[in-house]
């Protein structure tokens, strides 16, 4: 049977598409305004096989899936080629392999459609809100097998987390806490909460829910939240995933920070030290909290081109920056950051038993993930390290299917993911 006939054909375009979206998503007129840069086949191939060798894939057979790849992105998408030594190209190529991988069902990928319902429609209609005893209230799924609690980047609306919580194709029992510092439809750091009483709260929802084994996955700096949770979970902790993890300031590990990191801590310091700064920095940073705009960028500019790939998805610029974008949130936030990085993370990750997994992207222009490693190092943690390529920040939007691929061998099948083109499992001691 030709691949034309069994729909093979078909879910690969599928897939090259929905790497195509990670670009179009982080800005909507990217791909008629510039050319993708095509991978040479040839160079490509031999770059692969060398890559994947331990899948015995064959560069003759590898060229032949890139020359299929770049004749249906010539035929729907603008092109150069002549670049085949950029990121772009070689990201391209990766997706390209990635997305044959999947189509052909060798690896556990899928292409999830969903909706874009907004998530407190979402919320209303496919959770149940319950209440613990001390009135910590919380949304959990009405189906699933696998519980997961959730915990959000703090401050961040749970708008960002869309294509998880509507995503009806996965078994995830999600579980959602109201977390105490603020709204969490709005966002904002509207109380100054510490991440110890935030965790307790968080504990007392397992136990209402009388839960035996629960998994936690955190995005950013939710993380430290996470740590504490699965501590005093114990033995009920079954698994324990962190997202594009913040892991800044902590004594005795080394500072390698992102741009955004340093020029948000001089902010904090000054505002923690004199509050009434604080609406200058908020309306600052609202009037700068915009998509890039790349109309004026050139398309012969390859470096420039690659910038995108730092940028979030274009829809969620706004989200990222709402709890600093009001006064009296962003003293909140200078408060709560000072607590939670006298927080004993290392200590408390070097004590912890449970599975755990971090996945971080080659592009986060948010978080440092040199720090982030130097931190597992400075724990001696024994994590599955998985970076995915391309990705940046909001992996669990831009990259959702690749989320989902991580989350269906570590929660599902208690493996750690199986590489492939666009996902790196580092070594122990791997530095990116």
């Amino acid at each position: 049977m030709s691949r034309r006939a069994d729909g093979t054909e078909a879910r690969f375009h599928a897939f090259i598409d929905e790497a195509l979206r990670e670009i179009s998503g982080r800005d909507e007129d990217f791909l008629t305004l510039f050319p993708i840069a095509l991978p040479d086949p040839k160079r490509a191939a031999r770059k692969s096989a060398a890559d994947l060798a331990s899948r015995g894939w064959p560069a003759d057979e590898l060229e032949r899936v890139l020359e299929r790849g770049n004749d249906y992105v010539r035929s729907r998408y603008r092109t150069v080629e002549g670049r085949e030594e950029t990121f772009f190209a070689e990201w391209v190529a990766a997706a390209v392999i990635d997305a044959h991988q999947a189509a052909a069902g060798a690896i556990p990928l899928q292409a999830v459609a969903g909706t874009r319902r907004p998530v407190r429609d979402v919320l209303e209609a496919d959770y149940d809100l319950r209440s613990t005893a001390g009135g910590t209230r919380y949304f959990v799924r009405k189906k699933g097998s696998f519980p997961v609690v959730l915990i959000n980047a703090t401050g961040l609306p749970i708008e960002s987390w869309q294509r998880l919580l509507d995503d009806g194709s996965h078994d995830y029992k999600l579980i959602v806490p109201e977390r105490s510092h603020g709204d969490i439809f709005a966002g904002g750091v509207e109380r100054d909460v510490s991440c110890e009483d935030e965790a307790r709260e968080i504990v007392s929802i397992v136990e209402n829910e009388a839960i035996d084994a629960v998994h936690v996955l955190a995005w950013c700096n939710g993380a430290r939240l996470a740590v504490e949770v699965a501590t005093l979970l114990g033995g009920r902790a079954a698994s324990l995933t962190l997202l594009a993890p913040m892991f800044k300031g902590i004594d005795g590990v080394g500072k390698s920070l992102t741009r955004y990191e340093r020029d948000l801590q001089t902010i904090l310091d000054i505002v923690k030290k004199d509050p009434k700064m604080a609406a200058m920095f908020a309306k600052k940073i609202s009037d700068v909290a915009v998509p890039v705009n790349w109309s004026k960028a050139s398309q012969d500019d390859a470096e420039q081109l690659e910038e995108i790939f730092w940028s979030p998805n274009c829809r969620n610029v706004k989200l990222l920056n709402v709890p600093l974008m009001s006064a009296d949130s962003l003293v909140n936030v200078a408060r709560r950051v000072a607590t939670d990085e006298t927080h004993p993370t290392v200590r408390r990750l070097s004590e912890l038993s449970v599975p755990m997994m971090v996945v971080l992207g080659t592009h986060d222009n948010v978080v440092s993930n040199k720090n982030t490693l130097s931190v597992l190092r400075a724990a001696g943690a024994r994590s599955a390290n998985v970076l995915i390529v391309g990705a940046g920040h909001d992996i669990h939007d831009l990259q959702y299917h690749y989320l989902r691929y991580a989350l269906s061998y570590f929660v599902d099948r208690a493996e750690v993911p199986a590489a492939t083109a666009r996902v790196r499992v580092l070594e122990r001691d791997e530095t990116v």
